[in-house]
């Protein structure tokens, strides 16, 4: 979410520059494609937890650019999948049947504002969703993953200390493996793909991996040569010069 409204605001700057007057059309054509794909991977529960579960970031990106009407809708979080209970329960944490549990978007703001928390929230419903009280000491916590440490490496050091959010990371963390090609990364650590799926097509994946290379100067492709390089090149390989 953060990559695709960085690369959104800054095509929408260009796009009414006059020296990009030739690429108006490609570029609106990608600003709306980005649109898209923002409200589709804004609407999909596993890249919003994916990156709460970033404990770099937590909630900092949703506090800071979602407008008040997307707050307003809510994340339907149906009761936890079976599998995360039989997790839980071997870590201690006790197994409940829930029924549909709404989340608010507005609490991840209300979370950190001093005005209102988690601890809030009736003990009913904390008993009914284990995760929110553990979410609340996780979000809360002034720590954070190390520089250079993984994601994947913090959450296995916190497994005793946030046992039901560190199976949420099994399973959302995952979703990574299904954009980029970490299959056997992900797999060497017993993380698999479960039921959750990303969205993103192949031509966004696609593109992604090329503004990577261009960030780590690791290009796919040769710098282009000079005319005079490329005739002398041409005649000493026998082929015309068209």
């Amino acid at each position: 979410l953060p990559a695709f409204k960085a690369l959104y605001h800054a095509w929408s700057k260009q796009i009414s520059k006059e020296k990009y007057s030739l690429f108006t059309d490609a570029l609106q054509a990608g600003i709306n494609k980005l649109s898209d794909y923002y409200d589709w991977t804004g609407n999909s529960l596993a890249h919003v937890f994916a990156m709460i579960l970033n404990p770099r970031e937590k909630i900092i990106h949703f506090e800071k650019h979602w407008s008040s009407d997307l707050e307003s809708k809510k994340l339907h979080i149906d009761s936890a999948p079976p599998h995360l209970y039989s997790h839980a329960k071997q870590l201690t944490v006790q197994r409940t049947v829930c029924g549909n549990v709404w989340l608010n978007k507005s609490l991840l703001r209300e979370l950190s504002d001093g005005e209102e928390s988690i601890s809030g929230i009736s003990s009913t419903s904390a008993d009914c969703v284990p995760w929110l009280e553990e979410f609340s000491r996780y979000n809360n916590a002034t720590d954070s993953a190390p520089e250079g440490m993984i994601i994947v490496q913090w959450w296995g050091m916190n497994t005793q200390q946030l046992p039901v959010w560190v199976v949420l990371a099994w399973d959302f963390l995952a979703i990574i493996a299904s954009s980029v090609l970490s299959e056997r990364a992900f797999s060497a650590v017993r993380i698999i793909i479960s039921e959750c799926r990303n969205h993103l097509k192949g031509g966004i994946t696609e593109a992604l991996q090329f503004l990577k290379c261009l960030l780590h100067k690791d290009l796919l492709f040769c710098k282009p040569i000079s005319a005079s390089v490329s005739v002398r090149e041409r005649e000493r390989s026998g082929k015309a010069y068209c």
